[in-house]
């Protein structure tokens, strides 16, 4: 099997897109080749088998410049030994941009969508999809019915604990600086923790997109306003790599997003043992008996410090066991190596139909 993926970036350190790199190189261990077309491509495949055009972002290569390197990238591709699947992430654009090249030689197209927003595009690529993928059925509100869910697919060699000693009194969250991840909760819940005598400080791991500028500077303002300048630090987005070690030395970990989509944060999190606060009604099956002490009430600053302190006076023993266990269901719902296998039996599947069922047009869906 060979397998094209389009994806935005090739490299493992970008702190949104590194996790692409050990998806695609677990991809490699089950199918012959897997060809990369991405927009920019920032360090060389390990394995073999894996191939990599990029369209020029790395250079400095604009919109126009993309359109050309992608029409040749396809020519080239196309005169080779063709894909038998496509592969698109998070771009419905790259699916609609594939469909022309694919459509004639009944390539089937793949897609994966995991977001709030349903855009005319999103619409279009779901019909030129032989399936779309998705998390879970928060994660893509676009007639859900008819994707298939399939999990995050966590590097859990990666995110897993490493012995350190941990600071019960860091409280930490990873997100980028957006209104959706809800700072002003987070610091909200520091300054109550520390106001009723509790003794904690806070890091937040992510830059804010320029879209949130304004955003970042009146999360600015209220950290000033709580007097936590010296308390809670935003110390900006770190490599993909980074993220275990920061993980591993915090006492907890919050995601604050509303029940959607589930974040990646909370489950590397998990990865590493940490217990992790969420407010995402998504997780509850994953927490399991730990939901009532782990999920609180979204923008609640109250409710978030009160789960906080009853955390920290659970004893050795409970704690312990609710790592292992958060450990254990992430792995089992969200690991890389259960996404890996679940995709190549998809791609299968829809290579199998599209080679066996000439009559049916090309995109028309398939169902669950």
């Amino acid at each position: 099997m060979t397998v094209l993926a389009v994806v935005q970036t090739w490299n493992r350190n970008d702190p949104i897109r590194g996790f692409i790199v050990p998806w695609m190189e677990a991809l490699a261990t089950r199918v012959d080749r897997v060809l990369i077309l991405t927009l920019e491509q920032r360090e060389q495949p390990r394995p073999s088998n894996i191939f990599v055009c990029s369209l020029g972002k790395e250079s400095g290569a604009k919109r126009l410049g993309y359109l050309a390197a992608w029409h040749q990238a396809w020519r080239d591709i196309l005169r080779g030994q063709p894909p038998d699947v496509v592969f698109t992430h998070m771009s419905p654009i790259f699916t609609v941009l594939s469909a022309p090249y694919t459509r004639r030689r009944r390539i089937p197209i793949v897609t994966w969508f995991a977001h709030r927003h349903v855009s005319p595009t999103l619409k279009l690529a779901h019909r030129l999809s032989a399936r779309v993928l998705t998390i879970n059925p928060e994660s893509y509100p676009y007639r859900p019915e008819e994707a298939l869910f399939v999990g995050h697919g966590i590097d859990y060699d990666l995110f897993k604990p490493d012995g350190q000693t941990r600071d019960p009194g860091l409280l930490l969250s990873v997100a980028r600086l957006s209104p959706i991840k809800d700072a002003g909760t987070f610091l909200r819940t520091v300054e109550r923790l520390r106001s009723a005598g509790h003794p904690v400080n806070a890091r937040w791991v992510g830059q804010p997109p320029d879209r949130d500028r304004g955003y970042s500077s009146s999360i600015d303002q209220l950290q000033e306003d709580l007097a936590l300048e010296d308390v809670v630090t935003f110390g900006g987005a770190v490599p993909n790599g980074d993220l275990p070690a920061w993980y591993c030395r915090s006492g907890a970990h919050v995601n604050l997003c509303p029940t959607g989509a589930l974040d990646k944060a909370p489950l590397e999190a998990m990865g590493c043992g940490t217990p992790t606060f969420v407010a995402n009604e998504g997780f509850r099956p994953l927490l399991g008996a730990w939901s009532d002490l782990l999920l609180f009430r979204h923008g609640d600053p109250v409710d978030l410090a009160h789960r906080v302190v009853r955390l920290r006076m659970l004893n050795e023993d409970v704690r312990r066991r609710l790592s292992a266990d958060l450990r254990r269901a992430a792995m089992k719902q969200h690991g890389l190596a259960q996404l890996r296998d679940r995709l190549v039996a998809i791609f299968q599947t829809e290579i199998d139909r599209a080679r066996g069922t000439r009559e049916k047009p090309f995109g028309r869906r398939t169902g669950p």
